[in-house]
Formats: C-alpha cells, sequence, structure tokens
C-alpha cells in the first residue's frame, strides 16, 4: 500500500507514552518493571530507599528533640528566674531560728573556714578565693534545692486543702 499514509505520532503522543512508562509519586508502585539493572542492584536501590526513609525520620526526630530541648531550656531559665526573684525578695533572717544564730556565733568564734564564711571576712589563712567560690556555689545550690522542695510542699499543701474541700462538700451531700 503504497498510498496509504503511516500514522505520524506527534510529539505530544510520545510525551503521554513515556510518561506512561514511569511511574509517579502517588501513585502505587507496579508489580515490577523489568528494568535494565541486575537483581543485586535492584536490592541495593530498594536498601538505598529504604536508608534514605530511615535517615529522614531520624531528621525529623532530632528536629523535634531540638525543638524540645529548646522549650526545656526556656523553661529552667524561666524558673531559675524565679527562684532568684524570690531569693532577693526574702529577708536572710526571716529564714532562720535563733538556735541557728548561736551556732553561727559558737562557730565563728573557733575559727577556721566556717568561721570566715560566717564573719564574711577570710580571717583564716586557708580560706582562699577558690575554696570561698566552692563553698558559695554548694550552698547556693543547697538553697536552690530547698527552696524548690518548699515551693512544692507549697503548692502540695494547697491541692491536699482543695481535696479535703472537694471530700468535704462529698461528704456533707
Amino acid at each position: 500500500m503504497k498510498g496509504a499514509k503511516s500514522p505520524q505520532k506527534s510529539p505530544q503522543d510520545s510525551l503521554t507514552n513515556s510518561l506512561e512508562v514511569i511511574p509517579s509519586a502517588t501513585s502505587t508502585p507496579p508489580e515490577r518493571v523489568p528494568s535494565p539493572l541486575g537483581p543485586d542492584q535492584v536490592l541495593l536501590v530498594d536498601k538505598l530507599i529504604k536508608v534514605r526513609k530511615d535517615a529522614a525520620k531520624k531528621d525529623e526526630r532530632m528536629e523535634l528533640l531540638d525543638d524540645h530541648i529548646k522549650q526545656l531550656t526556656e523553661e529552667l531559665q524561666k524558673k531559675n528566674k524565679i527562684i532568684k526573684h524570690y531569693l532577693v525578695r526574702e529577708e536572710s533572717g526571716v529564714l532562720t531560728t535563733p538556735r541557728m544564730d548561736e551556732d553561727k556565733v559558737v562557730r565563728s568564734r573557733k575559727g577556721g573556714v566556717m568561721a570566715a564564711v560566717f564573719r564574711s571576712r577570710a580571717s583564716s589563712h586557708d580560706m582562699s578565693l577558690e575554696l570561698s567560690l566552692e563553698i558559695n556555689q554548694k550552698l547556693q545550690a543547697v538553697l536552690e534545692d530547698t527552696i524548690l522542695k518548699n515551693i512544692t510542699l507549697k503548692e502540695n499543701v494547697k491541692t491536699l486543702g482543695d481535696q479535703i474541700a472537694i471530700l468535704t462538700q462529698h461528704i456533707n451531700r
């Protein structure tokens, strides 16, 4: 058939045909299309895809943990400011008993490192700046811990009071 023309393919038809061969990312994967890759190479590609997915999950988890760390750090800084504000507001003599004051006087008369701490000046040659700073840091840590425990205890007492009120109302009904 000399006079019959063979159907010509337009560039758009060839593009459509080539798109049918390539699976899209949103469609389900085809069964198994024969590929020019060998079976070992296909396994390697599958493993590479799995490793990349795992790495993406781990990256996402790391970002989440970084955000969580930032939030916890901000909370810790806020609580530190609250504690410092509370310490500044409280008078130092209010928190001690007369027995503690007497004990301080006795210790300051004996001399030594604690006498230097209670007198606020170095009366002993054993008291160095480094030792003084170390004692100060330890005392501050004890004080912060005590204040946090006191705050927690106050909250617990308030909660117990609320629970007692609820139970009292329940009994009276």
